[in-house]
């Protein structure tokens, strides 16, 4: 369940048996931030797995990396609704019921604080991409004081105007 809302797996820290490959697929190439997230879901509603809950590898952030420049240009947000809308999916309709809501308000808000970085670098349009994957996520995200914060700057007044 905590796998359908979060990724709270690091890739380096994984190993995955061929069969599950040969079972279920590869990682999908349409979603190249979350493409992991989707598959480890995938893989854990379809075979046995092993949770060590503590940290066996790590990685670094560094500017040059894939997610980094993701990141600047907001493809990330669009992937990680994609990713939601395929991990409801696979739920059973009480189980999303359950998980879904709170998965997509956190989300949701995690793109609105994305939106406000970007704004602060001055991609505007990569903020403005985010707030709009942040209502395709959880439209009462308007309600956030993040997201009216977000709308006020001056950058997205257009954006404003056509919520309104």
């Amino acid at each position: 369940m905590r796998l359908a809302a979060i990724n709270p797996i690091q890739i380096p820290a994984v190993v995955t048996k061929r069969e599950t490959f040969e079972k279920i697929g590869l990682f999908r190439e349409d979603l190249p931030y979350t493409g992991d997230w989707e598959f480890w879901f995938r893989a854990a509603c379809q075979v046995p797995w092993l949770y060590v809950p503590n940290a066996v590898a790590y990685f670094r952030m560094h500017p040059g990396s894939q997610t980094r420049a993701l990141l600047r240009t907001a493809q990330t947000a669009e992937d990680l609704r994609r990713t939601l809308d395929l991990n409801q999916q696979l739920l059973a309709p009480e189980l999303a019921q359950q998980i879904m809501p709170k998965a997509r308000a956190h989300h949701a808000s995690r793109l609105l604080a994305n939106a406000k970085a970007a704004l602060q670098l001055k991609l505007t349009t990569a903020s403005e991409r985010f707030i709009r994957e942040a209502f395709g996520i959880h439209a009462d995200i308007i309600n956030a004081p993040e997201c009216q914060e977000c709308l006020n700057h001056p950058a997205l007044a257009h954006l404003r105007l056509e919520l309104k």
